[in-house]
Formats: structure tokens, sequence, C-alpha cells
């Protein structure tokens, strides 16, 4: 987390009603949601397949699928966004993206519990427009994929 009082940069996007938000600073790239995809087979639902991005293979993770149980809707403002926890890329399909927000982090306030899942960190911002949820990429993805993908990827 930021030091008290800092503002730092955020793409904002919704899960539902739920505003959220991914750091701007852990974004590689944002593609559009039609990006063509090689299925895996036996995958769970939420891993949409993988594809191609500078040289390097990139899982595609549907947010909504994995957090709500529920396909992402193909909208408009509907987008891959490219991130690298932990060194590894992964693409999330995330609903409503609505830009960059700019916020003070020292409204920033640590919950027991939220609602939605672990991915959803225990952080939330507390906004003129209410509270936002700060996601955590490196939670989506568990290491068993991540390693799969990586060994798959070194071949």
């Amino acid at each position: 987390m930021s030091d008290a009082g800092s503002e730092q940069l955020f793409l904002s996007f919704s899960l539902d009603r739920e505003r959220c938000l991914l750091e701007a600073c852990a974004v590689v790239e944002v593609l559009a949601q039609d990006t063509p995809l090689d299925r895996l087979p036996g995958a769970p639902p939420w891993l949409l397949g993988t594809f191609s991005h500078r040289g390097r293979l990139v899982p595609v993770i549907d947010v909504a699928d994995h957090l709500l149980g529920r396909a992402s809707h193909p909208r408009r403002d509907t987008r891959l966004v490219v991130v690298e926890p932990q060194d590894v890329p992964v693409a999330l399909m995330l609903e409503g993206v609505s830009g960059l927000i700019r916020l003070d982090t020292s409204c920033c306030h640590e919950l027991a519990s939220v609602a939605i899942t672990g991915a959803l960190s225990g952080r939330v911002i507390d906004a003129e427009a209410g509270l936002l949820h700060w996601l955590e990429p490196h939670c989506l993805l568990p290491a068993a994929i991540a390693a799969g993908i990586a060994e798959g990827a070194a071949r």
C-alpha cells in the first residue's frame, strides 16, 4: 500500500454493482475483448484460454466468472487487461472498464472480510462515489496453473 496521503493512479472497472480498482502501475496493456484465444482442454470455465503477447504465453481469466460465477458480458466497455503479478503475465477480462482515476490512498481502509472473494483484498478506498474495492491480480491465478503455463511456454 502507498504511503498515507499519497495519490495513486488506478484503472476503474465494475463487477456487477461493485466498483473496483486495479493499480495502474500493474497494467501492461489494455486490449480489445475479441482477441483470439487458444482454448485449454480441461481448464476451469473462468480460464478462457491463452494467447501470445509479445512472445509470451498469456492465460486469460474471466474475472466475473471467477469471482461471481457468471461469464463476462460482451459489452463495449469489456476489455482484456494484461498484468504481470509475480512476473507471470495474465490477462484479466474486466467489465465496465471506465478509465484511469487518481485517488488519495490515505482514504484506504482494511476490511476484515470482503463480500466477493479473497481476490479482492480487504483494502477499499473511501472515495466521494463510495467504497471502491482494490483487486489483487496475483490472487486470481492459482500457483499450479501459473506454473503449468510457464512450463508450457518454456517448451
